[in-house]
């Protein structure tokens, strides 16, 4: 090759770069001013019912639609963002340079049993970010989901109830508790245990007085149910039911979870 068309392909390949650079420099950057649609999903894969998505959705006002774990695709949580709380995700989002997460999307190979994910967001003037990834993530990107998430999270509080406040257990007294008969259907037939020591039943009734329910669920499971009747003082009995790992109240299924301290 003659040193003349050497000189000019170093001069065209120094000239691309150039190209390259200017046009990366001055690209219009991205800017979140606003938040028409947040959507943020993870999962493993390992489990069913084990994906989580988190979907926002703001016009007149913002709706959240939660899939959480445990639950199938089409049980979703829906709640109200406050304006206030819409203010706090919008400034997150600017003050951690979200925008510049456009693009990105790294896997760690070495990781067998990790966690993949999506961010969306999209802007009321059809500016999109999304980002993607399994166990590699853009700046800032752990401390602006748990922001996020913190705000979502105590949105989504607000549709939980204790399991004691339900109508089925008003008056439902510790104090006037006698025995609990514990009825265990499994593979073996029915097991039935009794309890009357009062350190035993008092267990048992915290443990039932710390769980909150939320939506109903449509799951089911025939094995491994537990029916509780508490037997009151004055003769009255109450009745928990546990099916598998949920709840059932007027034969609906909810699935438990423990009150966060």
């Amino acid at each position: 090759m003659k040193k003349y068309s050497i000189v000019s392909i170093v001069i065209l390949i120094i000239m691309l770069i150039i190209g390259f650079t200017i046009l990366n420099t001055f690209k219009p950057k991205k800017e979140i001013n606003s938040i028409s649609l947040l959507e943020y999903g993870y999962g493993d894969g390992r489990m069913i019912n084990g994906d989580v998505l988190y979907k926002l959705e703001c016009d007149d006002k913002c709706l959240l639609f939660s899939k959480l774990e445990k639950y199938s695709d089409d049980e979703v949580f829906t709640t109200e963002i406050s304006k206030d709380d819409y203010s706090k995700i919008l400034k997150t989002l600017q003050d951690n340079n979200v925008s510049s997460w456009d693009g990105f999307n790294k896997s760690n190979k070495h990781v067998l049993d990790g966690t993949s994910y999506h961010f969306k967001v999209v802007t009321n003037d059809n500016v999109t970010v999304f980002a993607s990834g399994y166990m590699k993530y853009p700046k800032h990107f752990k401390e602006t989901i748990n922001k996020i998430l913190d705000i979502f999270d105590k949105a989504n509080d607000k549709i939980f109830f204790k399991l004691l406040d339900h109508d089925n257990y008003k008056n439902f007294n510790i104090d006037n508790i006698t025995k609990v008969i514990d009825d265990f259907y499994g593979e073996g037939g029915v097991d039935t245990k009794e309890y009357t020591n009062k350190k035993d039943i008092e267990n048992l009734y915290q443990r039932f007085n710390q769980y909150e329910l939320g939506i109903e669920t449509k799951m089911s499971c025939e094995d491994n149910t537990h029916i509780y009747k508490f037997i009151m003082n004055n003769g009255k009995e109450y009745i928990i039911e546990e099916e598998c790992n949920m709840i059932v109240l007027n034969n609906k299924r909810y699935i438990p979870r423990y009150i966060k301290k």
